[in-house]
């Protein structure tokens, strides 16, 4: 329950609400597969509600919504990518990738609070 307040919270404070999931899953020892299961859905549920909670407020125009779609090709060739490699590492490996792309994240909104 605190894992989807956060992350909730999170999501419409900043947009960003997978790291409080991803930490638990990794906490949780979730094997590679029910990581992804459970963050897809995740991100599509979370998706399809701040779309509509943006739309709602006149946050989500016309056009931020037709450069939202274009980016669906990108991402679902990313998601391609991402599974091939998934598919070829053990839980243990992947449970290092993850963390290392929390690590990125995490720096990355650092660097992007204090130097913007």
């Amino acid at each position: 329950w605190a894992t989807g307040f956060t992350s909730g919270f999170l999501g419409s404070l900043t947009t960003v609400t997978g790291p409080p999931l991803v930490m638990y899953l990794l906490a949780a020892k979730a094997t590679p597969t029910a990581f992804k299961a459970a963050l897809g859905l995740f991100f599509l549920v979370v998706g399809i509600t701040l779309a509509g909670a943006f739309a709602s407020i006149g946050f989500l125009t016309i056009e931020l919504a037709l450069i939202g779609a274009l980016m669906t090709l990108p991402a679902a060739i990313g998601m391609w990518a991402g599974r091939h490699l998934s598919q070829r590492i053990d839980a243990e490996a992947f449970r290092k990738v993850v963390l290392v792309l929390l690590v990125v994240l995490g720096a990355n909104l650092l660097r992007r609070a204090f130097l913007a």
